[in-house]
């Protein structure tokens, strides 16, 4: 029959790895007894006695490593608590990579990035619309004008109407119809 020490099984259950804060700190710091300290608050992370969570990141409770946010969001605040504090990318700029602290550039000419964009070319500008650099939406193609094709880059690349035929409203993706007689 073997024999088991349960003082040693007993005294491992306490044991959990981790950042924690003892009373009183700033920074945190390596301590493995729970009885003595607590999770690093959130906000706080350490990883080498860091402190604070730094901009484009977010530090939930008892983090080690600051996460970043994600592609599409940025943050140029410190302190962040959860990935719901990293800001959307802001409208007609995009966020295309990780742990940004301002957004990486604006939309391309043909796209237009709404808020929370991760890449330069998000969403392509439908028929009878342009966009140009930096569109947060589509512009309407103007009156007399129509555009068939997706990407319209400025007003430019919406076609005249063709003779023969009328385009009346705005974002027309054909001429309206043909003209009467006369």
């Amino acid at each position: 029959m073997a024999i088991i020490n349960f003082s040693l099984i007993f005294s491992f259950s306490f044991v959990i790895k981790g950042y924690y804060c003892r009373a009183g700190a700033t920074v945190s710091t390596p301590d493995y007894r729970l009885e003595n300290a607590t999770l690093c608050p959130p906000g706080t992370f350490n990883y080498s006695d860091a402190g604070p969570c730094p901009p484009g990141s977010y530090c939930p409770r008892g983090t080690a490593e600051p996460f970043k946010c994600q592609p599409g969001t940025f943050s140029n605040k410190t302190k962040l608590q959860s990935i719901e504090q990293c800001e959307n990318c802001t409208a007609g700029m995009f966020c295309g990579d990780y742990n940004l602290t301002t957004p990486s550039g604006r939309c391309r000419k043909g796209y237009y990035c709404p808020t929370g964009a991760s890449k330069a070319d998000w969403i392509p500008c439908p028929t009878g619309t342009f966009c140009i650099e930096g569109s947060y939406e589509s512009v309407l193609c103007p009156q007399g004008t129509f555009r068939n094709i997706t990407m319209g880059k400025s007003v430019g690349d919406c076609f005249n109407c063709t003779p023969g035929f009328y385009c009346q409203g705005t974002g027309l993706p054909s001429p309206t119809g043909p003209c009467g007689e006369g």
